[in-house]
């Protein structure tokens, strides 16, 4: 079960680079979301942080994407320099 984040009361939206990877490759969220075995709604919180990924969730998602990092960097926040990279 993915686990959520909190800013205070506030759920804290931020582009994370799962999202830019998905967007890199061509993929909707639906689509890596069927391919990882994920509802896409899961998908969709976790791209914009606030949900994180169990371990099993979060290798899934790298297999589909083909990541090669390390996979906490996969749910890190990026910048918007960053995304446009």
């Amino acid at each position: 079960m993915a686990a959520t984040t909190r800013c205070g009361d506030f759920f804290a939206d931020r582009v994370t680079r799962l999202r830019f990877e998905r967007e890199r490759r061509g993929l909707t969220i639906a689509a890596l979301a069927r391919v990882a075995w994920m509802n896409s709604a899961d998908v969709s919180k976790m791209e914009r942080g606030r949900v994180l990924p169990s371990r099993e969730q979060a290798q899934r998602i790298a297999a589909a994407l083909r990541w090669e990092g390390p996979l906490e960097e996969l749910f890190e926040p990026i910048g918007a320099g960053e995304a446009s990279a």
